[in-house]
């Protein structure tokens, strides 16, 4: 872990910049005291790159011997720190600043201060809110845009609670000290309560947050949402309004849009909290409210067992979409702990919560630290309150004010701040004991370097696959995870395997789902530090393929259809294919069976083909085992057709099947689509009368008749490397069948919708595409132009699926000797 802090001795400041064993590096000092445990002395940007705090340095900037406290901008990346609270012509603020928070894009800073020197016409002697805009380095006073006597507004604002602003900073939003006058025209209170104020840069224009029947009720802690629709905030209700009657203190939401006001601080089941809440954060859209509780009946397990008050104090978080309430702050995030403090701070998205406690059970290692340390049960803190970050997504908390061995610091940490990547955090701590001086830290816990799964394959049939990875020199434990959770727990080096090797592997309990899932490989070090989330690896369970049984039909019987029986399957689906025509004259699904009757009979003289699938319970397929049925008659073998070179009129010849009556041949000219059909003798030839065209593609086809009638399978054949079909600028191309596609999958002949054959002629020239059918197995191109030419083949399915594109075929046109 990498740590920026600020050392304070005593009352003096130190600015200059150093690091101690690489780990810690100075940045400020803040103002007040440690015990000042509710205010917050920095805020951070969303980015990260900018904190402001306040600070009464005597050296911060060359500020002399002063103690009075100012507010700071520090640039992170560049190290450079600013005072803004300087007054006019560069001469010393008159009097302190505090409460700064800066704009979620680091634009702009708001801050209270009671000094009358920083801008023109200050001369209320009281205090103001000031906006300092970090690209021009104007500092304004924000009471000035108010639609109301200036006059009235002066000598009544005292120090606010809070200061917040929208991601933009154009709305502002700040509370007063409880028992100032507010008397400012605008429906405020009239016994001088808290409330809380909304200024709208743009509109130039304040607003006091008000709610029906609630005149004399305090408002305090607002918190902006970043678009500035959503103000959630504390309400102590002193007269009926909201809910119930009630002296405890809530946390709310008011929608500016609407305006209306919605209960936060409820449990999942609706119920008002029992006790006070406060402080509330709020996510950039207004979707997630946390803040800090001491009911007892917020948590699930204190709604079934309500317990000692004085041990349920914890942090919640309230979505208000999904309407649920879930405690952050606990070992088993079930139940509450005393040791909590008040002053958190929520990551704009709702993921981060940070936060201080003295408990010594919320990260898994606490026992670790006492034996490290030679000490027995339960000495981790020793007392002192340590900073955590909790990551709701992957319901993991870590500590994060560790010293460079990675020890909890041995004084108390509070008041932390956090970015919206979770990975930068603001926090004090008190420099040496019994001092009342504070210094800000800046953690920046550092991550393993992300790790990514090697197996299994993208295909996987069996439900408990192994998975394996390369192990991390820092990692002390790995869990496998995907979308829905962890697949694994968290298993140490040993247990997988790579505590002395290169690769761990486990096989989990945890059987994969059907379908397509990402998987993840996450580590974690001795110190509670996350590896980050690589690329998933995706992994595409399917059902076991069946095996289809030979097609076995006895004369004038119905064919039945078998296969073997797949675990967890729900349902067949059956395929049954003329092979010659594809035409598909079988679809069915069936029921968890291992056998299947066709209503018909099977012609004898057709080949067919039938495939099988499974299905899973959620709907996914396993691949289809496919199995052919061919008739008893004899086939006829295709030869080269025979011919002159002159006259182009070839002759075609076949095998003689045995008993045959006659034969059916069928020649197609491939570019032109006329075709001639005839029936012959018991002969196994043809000459072929018709003249054949230089150049042309011809393919042909034959089957042989039975004398009672039946016919055999259609033979398929291509007309091929006879010179009087291939003209001097011509080429052929031939190809195999692909059995998988390119995910993985297996690919039948059956499921074959075309070819896609691509070629280019030179490495600049214009591409060109060709579509054939699925029974073509050649493809004769004519008439092309001398030159250098690459072939390229893919196979695509009937759901328009590819099979893995062919080797690149490169030829010379014309063809040399060989080719």
């Amino acid at each position: 872990m990498r740590i920026l802090f600020l050392i304070f001795l005593g009352a003096t400041l130190f600015c200059s910049i150093f690091s101690v064993q690489a780990a810690k590096v100075f940045i400020d000092n803040v103002a007040g005291d440690a015990s000042q445990e509710h205010r917050v002395p920095a805020s951070i940007s969303a980015d990260g790159q900018y904190i402001v705090y306040a600070s009464n340095s005597a050296n911060s900037i060359d500020a002399g011997t002063q103690k009075v406290s100012d507010v700071f901008l520090k640039n992170i990346r560049s190290g450079n720190v600013t005072l803004l609270s300087s007054g006019l012509a560069g001469a010393k603020s008159n009097g302190a600043s505090v409460n700064p928070a800066i704009s979620a894009d680091g634009h702009y800073v708001a801050f209270a201060s009671v000094a009358g020197n920083l801008v023109l016409g200050d001369q209320n002697n009281a205090v103001d809110i000031f906006l300092y805009q970090r690209a021009s380095g104007e500092l304004e006073r924000l009471v000035e845009f108010a639609d109301f006597a200036k006059a009235n507004f002066d000598h009544k604002l005292q120090w606010p609670g809070n200061i917040d602003l929208s991601g933009d900073g154009r709305i502002v939003v700040f509370d007063t000290a409880q028992g100032q006058s507010a008397d400012l025209g605008l429906g405020s209170n009239s016994d001088m309560r808290s409330q809380i104020f909304i200024i709208d840069r743009d509109r130039q224009h304040i607003e006091v947050l008000h709610i029906e029947g609630h005149s004399q009720s305090d408002f305090r802690h607002p918190a902006i949402s970043e678009d500035g629709r959503y103000v959630a905030f504390e309400l102590t209700a002193f007269n009926s309004g909201i809910g119930e009657s009630s002296t405890l203190t809530r946390v709310l939401l008011f929608d500016r849009e609407l305006n209306k006001a919605i209960p936060v601080s409820l449990n999942t089941k609706g119920i008002e909290g029992n006790g006070s809440s406060f402080r509330p954060k709020i996510s950039k859209a207004g979707r997630y409210v946390s803040f800090y509780s001491d009911s007892s009946n917020l948590a699930a397990s204190d709604m079934l067992n309500p317990s000692n008050p004085d041990v349920v104090k914890g942090i919640y978080i309230r979505d208000l979409t999904s309407a649920t309430t879930q405690l952050l702050t606990s070992a088993n995030r079930d139940w509450p702990n005393a040791e909590v403090s008040p002053v958190f701070d929520m990551s704009p998205d709702g993921r981060f919560i940070a936060f201080s406690s003295k408990a010594s059970n919320l990260t898994d290692d606490g026992q670790l630290m006492c034996e490290k340390r030679g000490l027995s049960s339960g000495c981790f803190w020793q007392g002192t309150s340590q900073i955590f970050r909790y990551d709701r997504l992957l319901d993991h908390m870590q500590l994060i004010s560790t010293d460079e061995a990675g020890f909890p610091l041995d004084k108390s940490s509070i008041a932390p701040s956090i970015s919206a990547d979770g990975r930068r955090l603001t926090f004090t701590s008190v420099f040496e004991p019994n001092s009342i001086s504070r210094r800000l830290y800046l953690a920046e816990p550092t991550y393993l370097s992300a790790l990514t799964l090697l197996s299994p394959s993208y295909n996987v049939f069996e439900p408990y696959p192994t998975y394996s990875w390369d192990a991390s020199s820092s990692a002390v434990a790995y869990r496998v995870l995907s979308d829905d959770g962890a697949i694994t727990r968290w298993l140490s080096a040993e247990d997988l395997g790579c505590a002395t090797s290169s690769r761990c592997a486990v096989t989990p309990l945890t059987e994969l789902d059907y379908g397509l899932t990402p998987l993840y490989v996450q580590a974690v070090t001795a110190r509670g530090e996350l590896s980050p989330l690589a690329a998933p690896l995706y992994v595409y369970r399917r059902p076991e393929t069946p095996v289809a049984q030979a097609l076995s039909i006895p004369e004038g019987s119905l064919a039945t259809l078998k296969w073997n029986k797949v675990a967890d399957a729900v349902s067949y689906r059956i395929l049954v294919l003329d092979k010659m025509t594809r035409e598909v004259i079988v679809n069915e699904v069936v029921g968890d069976v291992a056998a299947h009757t066709l209503p018909f009979k099977l012609a004898s003289s057709t080949e067919y083909s039938y495939a099988v699938r499974v299905q899973s319970p959620t709907g996914v397929y396993s691949d289809w085992a496919s199995i052919s049925y061919r008739p008893e008659v004899g086939i006829p073998m295709p030869s080269l057709p025979l011919g002159s070179t002159d006259k182009l009129t070839p002759t075609f010849t076949w095998s003689q099947v045995d008993t045959a009556a006659q034969y059916r041949i069928i020649i197609q000219d491939i570019d032109t689509g006329e075709m001639t059909n005839n029936v012959l003798g018991g002969e196994s030839r043809y000459r072929h009368n018709a003249l054949f065209e230089l150049g042309h593609r011809y393919r042909w086809k034959v089957r042989a008749q039975m004398p009672e009638g039946g016919y055999s399978q259609w033979q398929y054949f291509e007309v091929g490397d006879n010179t009087i079909f291939r003209g001097e600028h011509n080429v052929t191309l031939r190809w195999a069948a692909p059995d998988k596609r390119l995910d993985g999958s297996a690919l039948n002949d059956f499921e074959i919708s075309h070819y896609v054959i691509e070629y280019q002629r030179g490495q600049t020239g214009e591409g060109h595409r060709i579509e054939v059918g699925p029974q073509r197995r050649a493809l004769a191109l004519n008439s092309l132009t001398e030159g250098y030419y690459q072939f390229v083949i893919k196979a695509v399915d009937q759901q328009g699926l590819a099979s893995d594109s062919s080797n690149r075929v490169s030829v010379n046109v014309p063809l040399s000797a060989g080719q």
